[in-house]
């Protein structure tokens, strides 16, 4: 007979604190499949706690090749769109209409 291998069950709440994100994250994740999700009952759904260390992965330091996004023909700048700075105000173009104030003849 097979060795059953015990799991810890976490809430969406609980996985959530763990791993330092809200758990609307957690339901992302589990929609979208990076995270296994399991029902119990009709509404209460529980997470692996041992699947929480595949979404955690190393970020790579000092090494010869850039990170993904970046090619070292750009300059190591990134290759994907920037978006623009939200500080500066959009620039508007000239209102036609009617003039507001005592200037209407």
């Amino acid at each position: 007979m097979p060795q059953s291998i015990s799991r810890r069950w976490l809430t969406q709440a609980e996985a959530a604190e763990q791993l330092g994100v809200t758990d609307r994250t957690i339901r992302k994740f589990i929609a979208t499949g990076r995270l296994t999700g399991y029902r119990l009952g009709a509404r209460a759904v529980r997470v692996d706690a041992g699947e929480l260390e595949t979404l955690l992965s190393p970020i790579p330091t000092g090494g010869s090749s850039p990170p993904p996004g970046r090619s070292p023909a750009a300059g190591g700048k990134s290759t994907s769109r920037r978006r623009p700075n939200r500080t500066e105000p959009p620039e508007r173009a000239p209102r036609s209409g009617g003039a507001v104030g005592g200037d209407a003849a």
